[in-house]
């Protein structure tokens, strides 16, 4: 189901409750294994770090903040279309001055992996130790953890 096929009042009260359940969630979460030490690696490298995410913006700075993560660029819902659509991706590519093979993608769902076909740039799946039979075939990589891409740059 779509918002959009309900009427104005009804979208407004079920984007409500969406958002609820995000803060909440926000408020409670943790970070994938290996999230901290691959940020900050990065970080050090130079490298420019975006998060671009379904959620609402009030959830996803909840997180950032919760957890301190000094990331560049948050790009929610509520700034473009939704994943997969690679209408945030360009926005970051433009902003950073990049080519889409200067990108890597990383992401835990299928969306990740379509929106990064979708601008043309390379992608990461991380199962996050599920099965990696799981991984959409057409990621250019593919980790049980991001500690696991994190190990793989560092010999790279």
């Amino acid at each position: 189901m779509h918002l959009e096929q309900f009427g104005d009042q009804e979208q407004q009260r079920l984007s409500n409750i969406i958002r609820d359940h995000e803060i909440q969630d926000a408020a409670a979460s943790s970070l994938m294994p290996g999230a901290k030490e691959l940020i900050h690696w990065l970080t050090q490298q130079g490298y420019f770090i975006g998060v671009i995410t379904r959620n609402c913006r009030s959830a996803a700075t909840t997180k950032i903040l919760a957890h301190q993560l000094p990331i560049e660029s948050l790009l929610t819902r509520e700034e473009f279309a939704p994943k997969p659509a690679p209408d945030s991706l360009y926005h970051l590519m433009n902003k950073w001055q990049l080519n889409p093979q200067e990108i890597l993608y990383v992401g835990d769902h299928y969306y990740d992996i379509e929106t990064a076909i979708n601008a043309n740039c390379q992608s990461c799946f991380i199962s996050n130790g599920l099965s990696e039979s799981n991984a959409p075939s057409q990621a250019n990589f593919s980790y049980p953890t991001l500690l696991g891409l994190l190990n793989s740059l560092k010999v790279c």
